[in-house]
């Protein structure tokens, strides 16, 4: 299984920041590997042409028969890899469903607040002062698999 922290970082990272107006991007996508099924959704949104919010949401659920000991340690891993927080501008939230083998991450990041340590702490730091375009954002998440709208 890839490290997911990598992967949700990698995601926010397609998405690097300003855009035009007060617009709202919401990228979605969703891709079944190894029995897991993974969903993807960032939501930016735009205000004076930056990125003033970013939050994405990461659903994993694992879509093969597992034995109550395989799922323990599923789940022990994925909630050793995100350690909540809120403070700094970022929230990140983590929920479990034992019921459906499910697990989710929500990062939500207030670029008017995150501060720069906070940001290069997820490796976030180049999203305030990027350059990139509404349309580039949203060209090169559909470029990499994303719905976008």
């Amino acid at each position: 299984m890839k490290s997911v922290k990598v992967v949700a970082l990698l995601v926010v990272g397609i998405f690097l920041l300003t855009g035009c107006g007060s617009q709202k991007l919401t990228c979605t996508m969703s891709e079944e590997e190894d029995g897991l099924l993974t969903t993807n959704e960032v939501v930016m949104e735009f205000d004076d042409e930056k990125v003033s919010q970013v939050t994405m949401t990461v659903d994993m659920k694992i879509t093969e028969e597992v034995s109550d000991d395989e799922w323990e340690a599923s789940k022990s891993f994925m909630t050793g890899i995100f350690e909540e927080t809120n403070e700094n501008g970022i929230q990140l939230s983590t929920a479990v469903d034992d019921s459906e083998h499910a697990f989710r991450m929500v990062l939500d990041i207030d670029l008017t607040k995150a501060s720069a340590d906070a940001l290069e702490e997820y490796g976030l730091e180049d999203m305030v002062n990027s350059t990139a375009t509404y349309d580039e954002i949203k060209a090169n998440a559909e470029d990499d698999g994303y719905t976008c709208k």
